[in-house]
């Protein structure tokens, strides 16, 4: 089918960038695109395997909270900070 369509500037150069350096026609990767474009918005994206999640060991022991790792490390940067300046 054909039809007349506005893109612009940007789209249209960076359509152009894609069919010279993949040795196809405009039409080709616009048309691409599109179904690119519309499988991602309907739902219709390539099936991917569930994402799962293998556990590692941390090497953090057990009751030590992790969050609180941060405010230790800060304590610990505002002691040399403290000592630096020469005061008790």
């Amino acid at each position: 089918m054909r039809t007349t369509v506005t893109l612009e500037d940007s789209l249209f150069h960076r359509l152009e960038m894609v069919a010279e350096h993949s040795h196809s026609s405009f039409k080709d990767v616009l048309n691409e695109t599109i179904k690119a474009g519309l499988s991602l918005t309907c739902g219709e994206a390539d099936e991917q395997p569930p994402f799962s999640v293998r556990p590692v060991d941390s090497r953090i022991k057990a009751g030590i909270d992790e969050g609180r790792l941060n405010a230790l490390l800060d304590e610990l940067d505002a002691g040399d900070f403290v000592a630096e300046q020469g005061r008790p």
